[in-house]
C-alpha cells in the first residue's frame, strides 16, 4: 500500500512539473516587444516569440509612429530614384550576419507621417544568413532603421535565441 502511494505522489509531482514546464514555457516565450522614443517620433519592433527552435522563421514587425503635431518626412523628394528605406540587420552574439537590401521595404520617394500616424511592415526571416547558409543555435539582435540608405543608424533593437 505504502508504496502505490509513492507511485501516485511521484506521479502527480511528474505531472505538475511537466504541465509547469509547459505553463513556464508558454509565459517565457510569449511575444517580444521593445520601442524608443525620440524627436516625437516612436520606433517599435516585436518579435513574435522569444525562443526559436532552428530552422523556424522569425516574424518581425516594425511599426514608426508620429507621436508628435507635425507632419514628419523621412527621405528627399525627387527624380533621382531616391529610397526611404525600412531596414533590418541581424547580428549573432554582436557580430553582423544578415543585412540583404532585397528584404529592405522601400518607399520610393518620401516617407511621410502625419500626426498620430503610423507605418508598419512586417517580415519573415528564414534564419539564413548573407552568405545563403542556415544559421546556428546561438544568441540574436535585431535592429531595425529608418532612413535614405543603410546609415549604420538603428533606432530599436530586440533580441531572440535560436535554440
Amino acid at each position: 500500500m505504502k508504496r502505490i502511494s509513492y507511485i501516485i505522489i511521484i506521479s502527480a509531482i511528474l505531472s505538475f512539473l511537466i504541465s509547469g514546464c509547459d505553463w513556464l514555457d508558454k509565459l517565457l516565450n510569449r511575444p517580444q516587444e521593445n520601442s524608443v522614443e525620440e524627436n516625437n517620433i516612436k520606433y517599435s519592433i516585436k518579435v513574435d516569440k522569444y525562443r526559436y527552435n532552428i530552422g523556424k522563421e522569425v516574424s518581425i514587425d516594425f511599426t514608426i509612429t508620429n507621436k508628435g503635431e507635425q507632419q514628419r518626412i523621412f527621405g528627399t523628394s525627387g527624380t533621382g530614384g531616391c529610397l526611404s528605406v525600412i531596414g533590418f540587420l541581424i547580428e549573432k552574439d554582436g557580430q553582423e550576419i544578415f543585412n540583404y537590401p532585397q528584404y529592405w521595404l522601400a518607399y520610393f520617394g518620401q516617407l511621410v507621417l502625419e500626426p498620430g500616424e503610423s507605418k508598419s511592415c512586417s517580415f519573415l526571416w528564414n534564419q539564413i544568413d548573407n552568405e545563403e547558409s542556415a544559421v546556428e543555435k546561438g544568441n540574436y539582435t535585431i535592429k531595425a532603421f529608418v532612413g535614405q540608405t543603410y546609415s549604420g543608424q538603428f533606432f530599436v533593437s530586440i533580441d531572440f535565441v535560436i535554440l
